[in-house]
């Protein structure tokens, strides 16, 4: 989760930031390396990613092209559940 400081555009992380991800995952030699690598792609990968795609959504909302905002947001979602039914698929056949 990531909080934009207006005035310079610098971004401040918070916890589920990469780098504790990277700590969590040097510094815990216990956790199964499946573990420390379901930390660092599913939750830090999917913070971040989310992250990404509300500021550029509410980005394109502020500069006034909600049509654009529309559209990246329908797509986005819509190629990504095909996206995951294709995986979904692959894997079932192999």
């Amino acid at each position: 989760m990531c909080i934009s400081n207006q005035n310079t555009n610098d971004k401040y992380c918070g916890f589920f930031s990469d780098w504790n991800c990277y700590c969590i995952g040097k510094k815990t030699d216990f956790l199964n390396p499946r573990t420390v690598l379901f930390l660092k792609v599913g939750i830090c990968g999917g913070f971040t990613t989310f992250s990404s795609f509300a500021l550029e959504t509410t980005d394109l909302m502020k500069d006034g092209k909600m049509h654009l905002a529309a559209i990246y947001t329908v797509l986005s979602v819509t190629l990504g559940a095909l996206a995951v039914f294709a995986g979904q698929g692959i894997i079932r056949k192999g």
